[in-house]
């Protein structure tokens, strides 16, 4: 069990649904790229949830097959105080950051498999951040959640926004 988070205690105005998403072409990756370093060649839209089955066409929104980079950000709604399982399964690497913590790392080239962490996470609102490439081959995301006493589900769109201001 990793230290609990603490969702922030404030509102968020003028959010809206989904997860924003960057999106970056990288050829030859064998481990996440240094995303500052790049620049992204569509930015702005969104995905309504991270649940990309594996598959050989277009790549987690992206527009591409293959050799895409992504970074999904936004906020996760989280309905009970308790240990959550926060799991993130990926063709190829991936990482999952809550509230700035790296809670799930599942870096490097690999077929798809989940990878998972256990979590106390209060009530409430919470920054997340996925990061993801692709090399060649197939590819897949699938970011999932088991609350406490509940079974592993894809984390629903109706958890997910982004944007907005934080007031207090």
């Amino acid at each position: 069990v990793r230290p609990s988070l603490l969702a922030f205690e404030g509102s968020v105005a003028g959010e809206t649904a989904g997860l924003r998403a960057r999106y970056y072409a990288v050829t030859g990756a064998t481990t996440l790229p240094d995303f500052d370093t790049l620049t992204p060649y569509q930015f702005g839209g969104t995905v309504a949830s991270l649940a990309y089955t594996s598959t050989s066409g277009v790549c987690v929104g992206s527009g591409r097959s293959d050799n895409v980079a992504a970074v999904f950000e936004g906020w996760v709604t989280v309905p009970t105080s308790g240990s959550w399982v926060w799991g993130l399964g990926s063709d190829a690497g991936s990482q999952r950051w809550l509230d700035g913590r790296l809670v799930v790392d599942h870096n490097g080239l690999h077929s798809y498999i989940e990878k998972g962490a256990t979590v106390y996470t209060e009530a409430g609102r919470h920054f997340i951040q996925v990061r993801y490439f692709e090399d060649t081959g197939n590819c897949g995301l699938l970011m999932r959640w088991k609350p406490p006493g509940g079974a592993k589900v894809p984390v629903p769109a109706s958890a997910l926004s982004n944007g907005g201001a934080i007031y207090d």
